[in-house]
């Protein structure tokens, strides 16, 4: 005959079942709540919209005329090498866009800009789109005027939202065209600080 006396090893196993039971829907609640990075799609995306905010950067760097930061300049080359498409992207959307080429950036200054791009380019082996080569032939046929332009873009970096006319012998008027200058170049650096829906508030 059998005994009906419960197994007490039964009794001791049930509180670890039900605690592995509860770590497993508890994981699968936190995968199914947070993207999956190793999901391509989510992946592709990401690298996406990093490509874009770099084109933003530099495209409101340039079109401002100021010093391109040589970390940005070292992420656009990695980013071109990673993606063969991404050097003409950048062509098309900076050097050759409607923005820059409708206005008097000063063009020695995106002649240096490209040149030093196409250097970096070169040194790594990446292919240089021909756009950027037609570019830089139709700025080195171009002579600055009396004034050049500054640029200053929106967060999207399609629309202007403020420009400057710069003389080019801004600094040899003397003082008075000295403090003009600094003045302006401290105001295009606090302009870059704020937001674009901001600007009213100033």
């Amino acid at each position: 005959m059998e005994s009906l006396t419960p197994d007490p090893n039964t009794f001791r196993l049930t509180p670890l079942i039900q605690s592995a039971l509860k770590r497993r829907t508890s994981k699968k609640c936190q995968e199914n709540g947070k993207p999956n990075e190793t999901d391509p799609f989510v992946s592709d995306k990401a690298h996406q919209e990093e490509e874009e905010d770099l084109l933003i950067q530099f495209k409101r760097y340039f079109c401002s005329a100021t010093k391109i930061p040589d970390k940005l300049m070292e992420k656009l080359v990695e980013k071109c090498r990673e993606n063969s498409e991404f050097a003409e992207e950048l062509s098309t959307n900076v050097f050759n866009s409607e923005i820059v080429t409708s206005h008097n950036i000063r063009y020695q200054f995106q002649t240096n800009v490209i040149k030093k791009f196409l250097a970096a380019l070169e040194k790594d082996d990446v292919p240089v789109p021909d756009s950027m080569f037609d570019r830089l032939g139709v700025l080195l046929g171009l002579k600055d005027g009396e004034f050049v332009e500054k640029l200053y873009l929106d967060e999207k970096g399609d629309k202007v939202v403020a420009k400057f006319s710069e003389s080019v012998n801004q600094l040899s008027m003397g003082t008075t065209g000295l403090s003009v200058w600094q003045a302006s170049c401290d105001l295009a650096n606090l302009f870059r600080l704020i937001p674009s829906n901001h600007f009213r508030e100033l």
